[in-house]
């Protein structure tokens, strides 16, 4: 349970620093890099929340906190990365 927990919690530094980077330098790559990362630690914190319910109400609101950040990240890439192909 705890070598899960280190992984999520890797996995959401490197899903925030890769929607940054996708940001800032938008690319296909950096965007699947982005997803795959994201859906990693959608994973791993839905079993970490199935597993240790008695932390639901703090862990979820973190979690989704988190989340809108990146997917509000990763909608501004895309925007950047489709206006730039369009150019």
């Amino acid at each position: 349970m705890l070598m899960i927990l280190i992984t999520h919690i890797v996995l959401a530094f490197m899903s925030i620093i890769f929607a940054s980077f996708a940001c800032i330098s938008p690319s296909v790559k950096k965007l699947r890099l982005t997803y795959f990362t994201t859906v990693a630690m959608f994973v791993s914190g839905a079993y970490l929340t199935i597993q240790n319910m008695s932390h639901l109400l703090e862990s979820c609101t973190i979690g989704l906190i988190v989340l809108s950040v990146i997917v509000a990240q990763i909608s501004v890439a895309q925007k950047q990365l489709h206006q730039s192909e369009n150019k």
